[in-house]
C-alpha cells in the first residue's frame, strides 16, 4: 500500500506504531519529554562562556551518560525487565556518573 505522499507502509508504519505507543503509556511520552529536556540543557549549556554556566546546565559527557542509561531502562521497560515505577526513576535520575552506566 502506499499513501497519498508515496511512502510505503514499511515507510510509515514504525513512527506510527511508536506514536501509538506512546498515546498508551504515559512513560514513554514522559521519556521523550525528558529526553528533549535534558537535550536542551546541554545545548544551551554548549553556548555560554565560561563563568556563565548554570546548575541546570549539563556537559556533553553528562548528557551522553545519561542518555544511554535512559536508552538501557526504555529497553529494559520495554521487555519487561523493570517496572514503570523503576523506569520513571531512572530516567530523572540527576546522577551523570560515567562509571554508572547501566
Amino acid at each position: 500500500m502506499i499513501t497519498s505522499d508515496g511512502k510505503t507502509c514499511k515507510q510509515v508504519a514504525p513512527k506510527l506504531i511508536q506514536k501509538l505507543k506512546k498515546q498508551q503509556d504515559t512513560l514513554l511520552a514522559e521519556y521523550d519529554r525528558v529526553k528533549n529536556r535534558n537535550y536542551k540543557r546541554f545545548e544551551r549549556g554548549e553556548w555560554k562562556l565560561p563563568g556563565e554556566e548554570t546548575e541546570k546546565d549539563m556537559t556533553f559527557e553528562q548528557y551522553t551518560t545519561w542518555l544511554t542509561q535512559a536508552q538501557a531502562a526504555r529497553r529494559a521497560y520495554l521487555c519487561g525487565e523493570i517496572s514503570g515505577e523503576e523506569f520513571g526513576s531512572m530516567i530523572h535520575t540527576e546522577n551523570y556518573n560515567i562509571n554508572e552506566v547501566v
